[in-house]
């Protein structure tokens, strides 16, 4: 099998030996293949449908699964975390005015930004205040290699922690794991990952950590799920916060501070909603410790492409220090649905890994079955249920889609609504 699972073929009408190819591949965050073009001879490569802003690093004569490996490098790795000779270079037309020693940082910075322009159109920023502010949160070390973040250890007996009670099924396919990370991770993560927000694991290179994290725990995902074969994964961070600014303050920002607050709520507030993950497996982990939050609490419904999908199976709160404690972890189906409450005092942060197995595939299509039954208050979307509105009129009242395009930190499972009413439930 060829690098990310690549689908390729050289395009229409090139003459034989190829030199250029056009290649689908398994995008790191989410299902949605990314399209690029290859060209073995320069070995270089673009996306298909995004414009990137790094000028590639020329490599001559590649082989096909040479340039992919290649590729795969350069879309997990930042610059930084690379040999100088295999970074890619910045244009002279982004004039990078600061301290020539921080360029490897501003190669990252530049290299976060492409990532999101690979998912989804998005408005440059200003691009020196970007950067200046990018770069002065990226002077961080990573102490870690890989599964030296697990507190179960690399080669914990998955029946042992199943009959000790470290690992046990709190609802019907949710499996909650005590201290799955390390206290000394976790009080890291919490300090470094939060102020770069949801990509902060990007920027500082952990998708290549978790890679390595998640083919550790790969026993574990496969006794508890079923599912086997995981060759790929995704790592981000969530802050869940009490005092997310309300949406009518941000219709009257008069100052560059409040538009920047209300940026950052808007981004919060495109995710209230219940949803199913992108994933095959999830893996929700607390980075917080306790007392720093009050009800944060989690619904769980069904699983996508069952009668029970939009049924309540129970509620959880992360705030239940008994259950809960730093470093702790919630295991289940990406295919279940879920939605976090706001929290009503405090603020909690998650890392969030998302296991991924090429070996299976989605066998269900979304359809009039997902609105067969009615749902469950805590289980109702309102961005995807078609009968949302039936159940939940207020709420549709104060929904409206906003394709905001313009905030450098969001990911595709971020629901495109903007929901005026933040009493309703924030996305996990």
């Amino acid at each position: 099998m060829l690098p990310l699972a690549a689908q390729c073929a050289p395009p229409h009408g090139a003459a034989p030996p190829p030199s250029e190819y056009i290649c689908s591949l398994h995008w790191p965050s989410n299902w949605t293949r990314l399209s690029v073009r290859l060209d073995l001879a320069s070995g270089t490569w673009r996306r298909e449908h995004a414009r990137a802003w790094l000028e590639p690093r020329i490599q001559r004569e590649l082989s096909l699964e040479q340039m992919l490996l290649k590729v795969e490098r350069e879309l997990l790795s930042p610059p930084s975390h690379r040999p100088e000779c295999e970074r890619e270079a910045l244009p002279a037309r982004l004039g990078w005015e600061g301290p020539a020693d921080e360029l490897p940082l501003v190669l990252d910075a530049v290299w976060e930004w492409d990532r999101s322009q690979a998912w989804r159109t998005v408005h440059p920023p200003e691009l020196q205040a970007y950067l200046a502010d990018r770069v002065r949160l990226l002077h961080v070390r990573v102490p870690f290699e890989g599964a030296d973040v697990l507190e179960l250890g690399p080669s914990a007996d998955v029946e042992r922690l199943l009959a000790s009670g470290r690992v046990v099924e709190v609802l019907p396919g949710v499996w909650r794991v005590d201290r799955l990370v390390n206290a000394r991770f976790a009080s890291w993560a919490l300090a470094n990952l939060a102020p770069l927000g949801p990509q902060g694991a990007d920027a500082l290179g952990l998708q290549p950590i978790f890679e390595r994290v998640t083919a550790a725990l790969s026993p574990l995902l496969t006794r508890l799920t079923g599912v086997a074969g995981f060759d790929h994964s995704f790592v981000f961070s969530r802050k869940y916060d009490s005092s997310d600014t309300p949406r009518a303050a941000c219709d009257d920002a008069s100052d560059a501070r409040s538009e920047q607050t209300c940026a950052s709520t808007q981004q919060s507030v495109l995710r209230h909603d219940a949803h199913h993950d992108d994933s095959h497996v999830t893996v929700n982990i607390l980075l917080s410790p306790p007392g720093v939050s009050e009800a944060s609490k989690i619904a769980f419904c069904g699983r996508f492409g069952t009668d029970q999908y939009r049924q309540l199976s129970g509620i959880l709160d992360w705030a239940n220090a008994t259950l809960f404690p730093q470093g702790s972890a919630l295991i289940h189906l990406g295919e279940l649905r879920h939605r976090a409450f706001r929290i009503s005092h405090g603020r909690r942060n998650n890392l969030i890994l998302w296991a991924m197995s090429s070996r299976t595939r989605q066998e269900v299509a979304p359809g009039a079955w997902e609105t067969s039954l009615p749902p469950s208050p805590e289980c109702l979307s309102i961005a995807s249920d078609a009968d949302s509105c039936l159940w939940d009129k207020a709420a549709c009242d104060n929904a409206r889609i906003d394709l905001v395009t313009n905030l450098p930190h969001r990911y595709p499972e971020d629901v495109a609504f903007v929901l005026h009413d933040h009493e309703h439930v924030t996305q996990e």
